[in-house]
């Protein structure tokens, strides 16, 4: 049992948690997952959604457009739910040509053919097995290189990493199929039992994730100047988060009294404050 300074710093740290973002490509391959994190249905919008305390999951459906289009949408409909930056997993099954099936891999660089570049998640201390992908536009049969295999994980990348730090996005595979055992041998059943292995993978990484959030956020807690300028104005909910961003951003760059010296200014009304402080931004940060 915790208790005395022990109790206080959870406490503490569990204040500075980050929602969890989930994009999953299928609803086979997210079903596990809805039912171990208790995800309820959201009715509504572009994409299937699923939610609960601090958890979001959207049904991408296959291929990177549709990957990089659901994660767009999900930041744009959770943007208002937390002041901090979420983190991001894409989670589903993947082919590797070396791998054995069931095994769950935390990818450490992801290659695109079709754009020929590659990106590099900043590692986590985890004790999931780790791999290269390969983001492909069509199922991979002949497992050309030493990786895992999907068709997802690029665009989901590209996207997410606009949102939150990059070490707050990662993806997280579960071999489904291998040379020996190919895509044809996939079934739907076999496709929620691997997701049910990949599932205590996954609790795994959203609690090493969540620690380092915690410590992140902790870090960037807002300045004294925020609610100093929170109440010149009416702040719609998209420009309190605006401002709540630039705030943090200002105190992560070490420039809190620039931000104080911001805010004994005068502003005609909420829009001109903000553009202010995005101008700021980009002074004293180039």
């Amino acid at each position: 049992m915790l208790e005395g300074k022990e109790l206080m710093k959870k406490a503490t740290m569990e204040d500075f948690s980050s929602p969890v973002n989930l994009v999953v490509a299928h609803a086979i391959e997210a079903k596990p997952i809805i039912q171990q994190l208790g995800l309820k249905s959201v009715n509504g919008g572009a994409f299937r959604r699923y939610q609960a305390q601090g958890v979001n999951l959207v049904v991408s459906g296959m291929g990177r457009v549709n990957a990089a289009a659901a994660t767009a949408y999900l930041s744009a409909v959770t943007l208002d739910d937390s002041m901090y930056d979420p983190i991001w997993i894409n989670a589903g099954i993947a082919g590797h040509k070396t791998f054995e099936l069931g095994v769950s891999v935390i990818i450490r660089k992801i290659t695109d053919p079709v754009t020929n570049r590659s990106y590099y998640p900043l590692p986590i201390a985890s004790s999931l097995l780790s791999s290269n992908l390969v983001t492909v536009d069509v199922p991979e049969e002949e497992y050309s290189q030493n990786a895992a295999f999907d068709m997802e994980g690029s665009a989901f990348w590209a996207i997410a990493t606009k949102f939150s730090p990059i070490e707050f996005v990662q993806l997280l595979k579960v071999i489904s199929d291998n040379p020996e055992n190919g895509i044809s041998t996939l079934s739907k059943d076999k496709i929620e039992n691997f997701m049910d292995e990949l599932a205590a993978g996954l609790q795994l990484l959203i609690t090493e994730l969540q620690a380092l959030a915690s410590q992140h956020n902790c870090a960037i807690t807002l300045p004294a100047a925020y609610e100093k300028m929170l109440q010149c104005f009416n702040f719609t909910v998209t420009q309190s988060s605006q401002l709540r961003r630039a705030c943090q951003q200002f105190k992560a760059a070490g420039l809190e009294l620039k931000l104080e010296e911001i805010s004994t200014l005068k502003f005609h009304s909420a829009k001109q404050l903000l553009a202010e402080i995005n101008a700021g931004l980009e002074r004293f940060t180039i």
